[in-house]
């Protein structure tokens, strides 16, 4: 017969004194590499590295554009943003809208059919970020989506509305 040893108290105190030293020991050596930016970007805005803020989308009705054609360009912005932008630490897309007016006065940006999408960008810590832009968030970000003679929607990147002033 097989019988297996019970730990008594007297062996789990120090076993459990010992992982909470080391898990303290883990967690200071994170903070003093990363000079406090894990703890200040969960702060700001809860990201870890396993868990990462959800984009909030919205759009108010459009007179020139269907639901449609501004889902597809979210979606291609979203996509540009998931494939190039986001890093842990890095760049956060918090929110991303449509709204008619603000699409209507980029318009002469560029020659084409194009939509332009309002959104909050958060900027993290990482080497990255440039220094001047780390731990702020973006009220003025936007991005541009070009819709193609093809009817597919190509996101451009995103650019702010502040460093162009």
């Amino acid at each position: 017969m097989d019988r297996q040893k019970k730990l008594g108290f007297g062996e789990i105190l120090p076993l459990t004194l010992i992982s909470a030293v080391l898990v303290c020991l883990v967690l200071s050596i994170a903070l003093s590499i990363t000079k406090g930016s894990v703890y200040r970007l969960y702060k700001d805005i809860g990201a870890t590295p396993w868990h990462r803020p959800e984009t909030v989308t919205s759009a108010e009705k459009s007179a020139r554009y269907s639901d449609e054609d501004i889902s597809k360009a979210m979606e291609a912005a979203l996509k540009v943003y998931e494939e190039k932008w986001y890093t842990y630490n890095g760049v956060y897309l918090l929110e991303l809208r449509y709204e008619d007016d603000f699409s209507e006065s980029r318009q002469d940006e560029n020659a084409g059919d194009w939509i332009y999408l309002r959104s909050r960008v958060y900027t993290g810590y990482a080497d990255t970020v440039e220094e001047r832009f780390r731990g702020k968030f973006h009220e003025d970000a936007y991005w541009a989506v070009e819709h193609r003679a093809d009817g597919t929607w190509v996101c451009h990147g995103c650019a702010d509305m502040s460093a162009e002033n």
